[in-house]
């Protein structure tokens, strides 16, 4: 009879140990959200609530999203808007009212339907360190949307819209940086926080509030033209983000931060800060998901090695 044979503990992580690793990442969720009691009841308010917030928001950019891309032609490839001091401060008023009071309102609504219907669920507030990892995570995830936009756009043919602002003066400039900054408090709220969080207390999977939330994303951006399809991508993983995590907040400063760095980029091409910037947070999230997902990879394996039966000759 030969000794019994053991799996060293020094083994190698198998494509078995990386796929349930995969899996369990996927299914954690930390939003601590439970179905109401009465989902259908519950449905009935929660729907039209998260209907009324997406038009009364960004109802508006659906409909000139869509108007571009129906009258796209190709001398509309590149547009220029140029603007003054002026001009600008009208614009960020208009946009602060029309987008970012919905964002406020959406940030209330997550606050409420945590509470209504029954039964209650328990506010949760993630820790400052998983909020700062979820920044950089949810950076990388917007440059890969972007990525595989204009990847699509090149690969399928497809032309881009590409909308440039251009300010005149120091004070236009500061004012065009700061309506980008509140992009995230203009979207997140109402694409991805009410739209989680109501939807899941009326007893909704989460694939089908991952698929609502990229519908509803990908609608006002159709500017870019049928390559915003792509962009799919980010609203899918901002949603399991969200549920990995149960923090939003990082999510809309990680968009306020993107929407500013593009921004400088394109009104100052040759700034040499803009693009390495965009290369080191990116690559901070993902150092940030490899080293998550090999902590994982790990666990699985160890744990998988001490359950195993030892294998007799």
């Amino acid at each position: 009879m030969h000794p019994p044979v053991r799996r060293q503990s020094g083994a190698t992580i198998t494509l078995r140990d990386f796929r349930s690793a995969i899996v369990d990442e996927l299914r954690t969720d930390r939003t601590a959200l439970s179905p109401a009691d009465r989902p259908l009841r519950a449905a009935a308010v929660i729907v039209p609530l998260i209907i009324l917030l997406f038009a009364g928001g960004l109802g508006h950019a659906v409909v000139t999203s869509i108007e571009q891309l129906l009258s796209y032609t190709p001398t509309d490839a590149l547009q220029y808007a140029t603007v003054d001091i002026n001009t600008q401060t009208e614009y960020l008023v208009g946009y602060l009212l029309r987008y970012n009071i919905p964002g406020l309102l959406g940030c209330l609504a997550m606050m409420l339907l945590r509470h209504r219907p029954k039964p209650a669920c328990p506010a949760r507030i993630p820790a400052w360190t998983t909020e700062v990892k979820t920044f950089f995570v949810a950076f990388a995830v917007m440059m890969a949307g972007t990525t595989m936009m204009t990847w699509a756009a090149t690969v399928l043919h497809i032309q881009m819209v590409n909308r440039a602002t251009i300010p005149i003066g120091d004070a236009a400039t500061m004012l065009v940086l700061l309506g980008s900054a509140t992009a995230g408090l203009m979207e997140e709220p109402i694409a991805l926080g009410v739209v989680a969080v109501g939807l899941r207390r009326c007893r909704v999977p989460w694939p089908i509030v991952a698929a609502i939330a990229a519908l509803m994303r990908v609608s006002y951006h159709l500017y870019y033209g049928w390559a915003a399809l792509a962009i799919a991508i980010w609203p899918v993983l901002f949603v399991m983000i969200y549920r990995r995590t149960g923090a939003i907040m990082p999510l809309i400063v990680a968009h306020g931060v993107y929407d500013v760095i593009l921004l400088e980029q394109q009104l100052h091409p040759y700034t040499p800060f803009a693009e390495p910037l965009f290369d080191v947070l990116a690559l901070i999230g993902v150092a940030i998901i490899v080293i998550t997902a090999v902590r994982r990879m790990t666990a699985v394996a160890a744990s998988s090695r001490h359950a195993s039966p030892q294998v007799n000759g």
